[in-house]
Protein backbone atom coordinates (compact mmCIF):
# COMPACT_ATOMS: atom_id res chain seq x y z
CA UNK A 1 0.00 0.00 0.00
CA UNK A 2 1.56 3.26 -1.10
CA UNK A 3 1.36 6.36 1.06
CA UNK A 4 -1.56 8.54 0.09
CA UNK A 5 -1.39 12.27 -0.51
CA UNK A 6 -3.57 12.98 2.52
CA UNK A 7 -1.04 11.50 5.01
CA UNK A 8 0.91 13.86 7.22
CA UNK A 9 4.71 14.18 6.90
CA UNK A 10 5.23 12.34 10.16
CA UNK A 11 3.14 9.36 9.09
CA UNK A 12 4.90 9.28 5.69
CA UNK A 13 8.30 9.18 7.45
CA UNK A 14 7.03 6.40 9.74
CA UNK A 15 5.77 4.44 6.72
CA UNK A 16 9.12 4.84 4.89
CA UNK A 17 11.02 3.74 8.02
CA UNK A 18 8.72 0.73 8.34
CA UNK A 19 9.37 -0.25 4.70
CA UNK A 20 13.15 0.18 5.16
CA UNK A 21 13.09 -2.08 8.20
CA UNK A 22 11.02 -4.69 6.36
CA UNK A 23 13.45 -4.59 3.41
CA UNK A 24 16.39 -4.94 5.79
CA UNK A 25 14.79 -7.95 7.49
CA UNK A 26 13.99 -9.64 4.18
CA UNK A 27 17.37 -9.11 2.54
CA UNK A 28 19.51 -9.44 5.64
CA UNK A 29 20.88 -5.94 5.16
CA UNK A 30 20.88 -3.87 8.29
CA UNK A 31 21.98 -0.29 8.72
CA UNK A 32 25.62 0.70 8.91
CA UNK A 33 27.14 -0.43 12.16
CA UNK A 34 30.74 0.63 11.67
CA UNK A 35 33.72 -1.66 12.17
CA UNK A 36 33.05 -4.93 13.90
CA UNK A 37 35.31 -6.90 16.18
CA UNK A 38 37.74 -5.94 18.86
CA UNK A 39 40.06 -2.96 18.37
CA UNK A 40 43.56 -3.77 17.18
CA UNK A 41 45.89 -3.96 20.20
CA UNK A 42 49.13 -3.36 18.27
CA UNK A 43 49.95 -0.20 16.36
CA UNK A 44 51.90 0.23 13.14
CA UNK A 45 55.22 0.77 14.90
CA UNK A 46 54.89 -2.58 16.66
CA UNK A 47 54.05 -4.33 13.38
CA UNK A 48 57.01 -2.73 11.61
CA UNK A 49 59.38 -3.67 14.45
CA UNK A 50 58.02 -7.22 14.46
CA UNK A 51 58.48 -7.47 10.69
CA UNK A 52 62.07 -6.23 10.97
CA UNK A 53 62.86 -8.77 13.70
CA UNK A 54 61.13 -11.55 11.77
CA UNK A 55 63.14 -10.83 8.63
CA UNK A 56 66.36 -10.59 10.66
CA UNK A 57 65.65 -13.98 12.28
CA UNK A 58 65.24 -15.61 8.84
CA UNK A 59 61.44 -15.83 9.11
CA UNK A 60 60.72 -18.39 11.86
CA UNK A 61 57.22 -19.34 13.04
CA UNK A 62 55.37 -17.48 15.80
CA UNK A 63 56.20 -20.02 18.53
CA UNK A 64 59.92 -19.59 17.99
CA UNK A 65 59.73 -15.82 17.64
CA UNK A 66 58.10 -15.38 21.08
CA UNK A 67 61.16 -16.79 22.83
CA UNK A 68 63.63 -14.77 20.74
CA UNK A 69 61.81 -11.40 20.61
CA UNK A 70 62.99 -10.00 23.98
CA UNK A 71 66.60 -10.50 22.83
CA UNK A 72 66.10 -9.21 19.27
CA UNK A 73 63.96 -6.19 20.18
CA UNK A 74 66.66 -4.53 22.33
CA UNK A 75 68.88 -3.19 19.50
CA UNK A 76 65.91 -1.87 17.50
CA UNK A 77 65.36 1.89 17.30
CA UNK A 78 61.86 1.93 18.76
CA UNK A 79 60.04 3.31 21.80
CA UNK A 80 59.86 1.57 25.17
CA UNK A 81 56.13 1.02 24.66
CA UNK A 82 56.76 -0.81 21.37
CA UNK A 83 59.51 -2.87 22.99
CA UNK A 84 57.16 -3.77 25.86
CA UNK A 85 54.47 -4.86 23.42
CA UNK A 86 56.98 -7.01 21.54
CA UNK A 87 58.10 -8.68 24.78
CA UNK A 88 54.55 -9.69 25.73
CA UNK A 89 53.07 -10.60 22.33
CA UNK A 90 51.79 -14.17 21.92
CA UNK A 91 52.50 -16.59 19.09
CA UNK A 92 48.98 -16.50 17.62
CA UNK A 93 49.09 -12.70 17.33
CA UNK A 94 52.49 -12.87 15.68
CA UNK A 95 51.26 -15.39 13.11
CA UNK A 96 48.16 -13.27 12.46
CA UNK A 97 50.18 -10.08 11.95
CA UNK A 98 52.73 -11.72 9.68
CA UNK A 99 50.24 -13.85 7.73
CA UNK A 100 50.28 -11.74 4.57
CA UNK A 101 54.04 -11.39 4.62
CA UNK A 102 54.60 -15.10 5.15
CA UNK A 103 52.15 -16.02 2.36
CA UNK A 104 53.48 -13.52 -0.16
CA UNK A 105 57.12 -13.14 0.92
CA UNK A 106 58.36 -14.65 -2.33
CA UNK A 107 56.51 -12.03 -4.37
CA UNK A 108 57.85 -9.05 -2.40
CA UNK A 109 61.34 -7.91 -3.12
CA UNK A 110 63.35 -6.77 -0.13
CA UNK A 111 64.39 -3.16 -0.49
CA UNK A 112 67.88 -1.95 0.31
CA UNK A 113 66.61 -0.11 3.38
CA UNK A 114 65.09 -3.28 4.85
CA UNK A 115 68.19 -5.36 4.13
CA UNK A 116 70.34 -2.68 5.79
CA UNK A 117 68.12 -2.80 8.86
CA UNK A 118 68.47 -6.58 9.03
CA UNK A 119 72.26 -6.36 8.80
CA UNK A 120 72.39 -3.77 11.57
CA UNK A 121 70.26 -5.87 13.88
CA UNK A 122 72.29 -9.01 13.20
CA UNK A 123 75.56 -7.19 13.92
CA UNK A 124 74.31 -6.00 17.30
CA UNK A 125 73.25 -9.47 18.48
CA UNK A 126 75.77 -12.14 19.27
CA UNK A 127 74.60 -15.59 18.33
CA UNK A 128 76.52 -18.41 19.99
CA UNK A 129 76.68 -21.53 17.90
CA UNK A 130 76.96 -24.93 19.50
CA UNK A 131 80.29 -26.63 19.33
CA UNK A 132 79.90 -29.87 17.47
CA UNK A 133 81.34 -32.97 19.06
CA UNK A 134 81.91 -34.79 15.80
CA UNK A 135 85.47 -35.35 14.64
CA UNK A 136 86.76 -32.98 11.96
CA UNK A 137 87.08 -35.83 9.45
CA UNK A 138 83.32 -36.57 9.62
CA UNK A 139 82.08 -32.97 9.31
CA UNK A 140 80.47 -31.85 6.10
CA UNK A 141 82.08 -28.90 4.31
Amino acid sequence: MAPAMFMSEKSIEEYIEKMRNRYARMTGRRGRRGKRGAPKPYDTDTRDALKTCWLSMNQPCGKRITDMLPLWSRPLDCSLETRGQLDHIIAASIDRMLKLWSLWRNLFCVTMKQSRKRREVRRKIRIHQKQSHTPASLRLP
